[in-house]
């Protein structure tokens, strides 16, 4: 687990390390300091980081289900079958599609700093 600080010295969230290295700025960060010390992110308020690792935690549990898998899961003798594993597989992409539309449902200013 990583421990990230932001920049109003009150937020804190710990984070697992395989979600916080997708993000460059962390993983950096992660780079010049002690594995056990909390990170401070400088330019990151505590609301913009909470954005952040939520986002880096979602996108490890979605790319924990490859659709492959989700089908070969539910790869059929019967059509049936067939046509369950193409529902499970769309709605497993339909729920990525849905949390990302709602993820950047942010005013300007977030969505400016989420992508800095």
């Amino acid at each position: 687990m990583v421990l990230l600080k932001s920049n109003d010295g009150v937020t804190a969230v710990e984070v697992e390390e395989k979600a916080a290295l997708q993000s460059n700025l962390i993983k950096l960060a992660l780079e010049e300091s002690h594995p056990d010390q909390c990170i401070p992110l400088d330019n990151v308020t505590g609301e913009v980081l909470s954005k952040i690792v939520d986002y880096l935690t979602k996108k490890i549990e979605f790319s924990s289900k490859k659709p492959q898998e989700i089908i070969e899961k539910n790869l059929p003798e019967f059509q049936d079958e067939v046509a369950k594993a193409n529902s499970d597989l769309k709605a497993w992409k339909k729920d990525v599609e849905t949390w990302e539309d709602k993820y950047i449902n942010v005013d300007i200013n977030m969505l400016y700093d989420l992508y800095l």
